[in-house]
């Protein structure tokens, strides 16, 4: 009875978590840059199978049970969407691998977005739509628009991590 419950509980926490991941991905359908979360779910093979001295007090069946589901790898999803033209001065995209570099205002650590919508904030500064962060160059510097008319010339710092590199996800 109990390896039953313990069968149970583990696919449903895995279904729990998955359905999270689901219900996420679909909020954030239309954010733009968002990378979508894959979940990768294996069999968990018996104790018996991976041990074969300890098994369920000689019950062959229970010993050939499977040991349920687990969760494997979260995987972001990092293909590129669709380009949409807006119009906007300040909307710009990446083709292909990148990602824009951003800062909060008086902080050094740099996030990266694929999300190219910008806008010129009271301060002439070029920021994230929201305004919270500012648009770094390709010297890493804040970017200070001096004629709001006029955008030629602007050399956005974008940055290409390998495939693999682990990143994490910091909302908004």
């Amino acid at each position: 009875m109990e390896h039953g419950l313990y069968l149970s509980t583990a696919g449903a926490l895995v279904q729990d978590f998955r359905i999270e991941q689901v219900a996420n991905n679909l909020a954030n359908v239309n954010t733009a840059g968002f990378h979508r979360v894959l979940q990768s779910v294996q069999e968990r093979r018996a104790q018996s199978r991976e041990d074969p001295t300890d098994t369920f007090w000689g019950d062959r069946v229970l010993d050939s049970m499977g040991g349920g589901a687990l969760l494997a790898r979260t995987l972001y999803d990092r293909s590129a969407g669709p380009l949409v033209s807006t119009g906007g001065k300040y909307d710009f995209a990446i083709e292909g691998g990148g990602y824009f570099t951003v800062r909060k205002p008086g902080s050094e650590q740099m996030l990266y977005t694929r999300c190219g919508s910008f806008q010129v904030g009271e301060d002439q500064v070029l920021r994230t739509a929201d305004g919270e962060y500012e648009v770094l160059d390709v010297a890493g510097e804040r970017i200070e628009i001096e004629d709001p008319e006029e955008n030629l010339g602007l050399r956005l710092r974008v940055v290409e991590f390998a495939p693999g590199t682990r990143m994490n996800a910091a909302g908004g």
